[in-house]
């Protein structure tokens, strides 16, 4: 009767004291999924006992009294004989079953031991909530369906190749080899023009640039002003005197006046011959001899023009490869370096490209030594040249005054 009791005031009370035996602890469980089970349980309350609570509230024993209807002493007595009931059980048995409650039990030490066994909900929040069961959805394995599939395409029977497949199979053919033509195309044309020094052709022909190409040669290293002279034949570079250009000129119209002289020299004629015929010898050496003449003085007009044309120019002045003083000249400079190794390293490297490398020394708050691969008088002179040499040189080159 004393246990039906203690049951009952479980579901209303957070702790129930046995007295002279302890006391019967309730604490909130929330809800949980078995995940071997898999059940749902809803919140509950979970029992412990603590066998240090031996003091007796009246808790017990008053609703005991009030339920039974009885006197305190009564159900005083009531109670101590079922402690004493549990306690035989236990010393006799070793255990003993508080049904909907737990078990009690002495362990190897003799120490009593409570195992909660889940019967009754105590939490009256969750009265009615039972215990579902929620089985998991089973989704087919993608390896196993992917096997069927293979397997059952296996076992078809291949389909017939129709017209429609044909046409298929014969536009992916010509779509690989125009890939590939195109592809061959753009290689070609792009080896073509890495072989050509400058891009723009003059001529429409397709088959010019391969006779251009293929007839292109290397030139060989040449100094600064044969790369210019090369490059821009009409201009006179520098270091060329007045006499070296008119020379030419005067050979030249020398030349031009001998073999006109030799072309209109008349052919000698018989002296047996009649007065008109002399006549007319005469006049056609007069007639040759006008011409002749009239040659010499447009040749002599067209040599005084060249010689005038091209101005005496005093050739530079030498200098050496170590520029250490002001020269009051202009120099292109190619880079500048920390120092003297590094510049004579760059300079050597600008003398096998044909230029004339000088290495000019720090002056001022500079520490830099800059390399220069060609000099001038005068900074017009300089900027002539300038786009000249940027197209071998790159286009970072630039003037100095020293």
């Amino acid at each position: 009767m004393v246990e039906e009791h203690i049951n009952k005031l479980l579901f209303e009370h957070d702790c129930v004291i046995i007295p002279d035996f302890g006391g019967l602890i309730t604490h909130y469980a929330p809800a949980r999924i078995h995940p071997v089970k898999n059940t749902l349980t809803p919140p509950s309350k979970r029992i412990a006992f603590n066998e240090k609570l031996k003091l007796n509230d009246g808790l017990l024993i008053s609703t005991l009294a009030y339920e039974r209807k009885l006197t305190t002493e009564a159900a005083q007595t009531e109670v101590n004989a079922f402690v004493r009931q549990l306690q035989d059980s236990l010393l006799q048995h070793q255990r003993h079953e508080l049904k909907g409650i737990g078990i009690f039990r002495y362990n190897a030490a003799q120490k009593l031991e409570f195992d909660y066994v889940p019967a009754d909900n105590f939490l009256n929040d969750s009265f009615g909530l039972p215990e579902l069961l929620a089985r998991p959805l089973e989704t087919p394995d993608a390896a196993n369906s992917l096997r069927t599939l293979l397997q059952e395409k296996r076992t078809e029977q291949p389909a017939p190749l129709t017209t429609l497949t044909w046409r298929r199979r014969l536009r992916k053919i010509y779509d690989t080899a125009a890939v590939v033509v195109i592809a061959g195309l753009s290689v070609t044309a792009l080896y073509v023009l890495s072989l050509q020094n400058e891009y723009s052709q003059s001529s429409l022909n397709p088959f010019a640039v391969l006779n251009i190409a293929a007839n292109t040669v290397a030139p060989k290293p040449a100094t600064l002003e044969e790369q210019i002279t090369a490059i821009y034949p009409e201009e006179t570079p520098a270091e060329f005197t007045a006499t070296d250009n008119i020379s030419p000129i005067n050979s030249a119209a020398t030349e031009e006046i001998k073999s006109t002289e030799v072309e209109s020299t008349p052919e000698t004629l018989p002296t047996a011959e009649s007065p008109a015929s002399a006549g007319l010898v005469e006049t056609n050496k007069n007639v040759a001899a006008s011409k002749t003449e009239k040659l010499k003085t447009e040749n002599a007009n067209s040599a005084a023009v060249a010689i005038v044309a091209v101005p005496a120019v005093a050739p530079a002045k030498k200098l050496g490869i170590n520029i250490k003083e002001a020269t009051d000249r202009y120099y292109v400079i190619a880079g500048g370096y920390s120092t003297l190794p590094k510049a004579d390293y760059s300079r050597k490297v600008a003398n096998r490209f044909g230029a004339q490398g000088r290495i000019i020394f720090p002056f001022g708050d500079g520490k830099l030594y800059r390399v220069s691969i060609a000099d001038f008088d005068s900074k017009e002179e300089a900027l002539v040249y300038l786009p000249k040499l940027k197209i071998n040189y790159g286009k970072n080159i630039w003037i100095l005054k020293y």
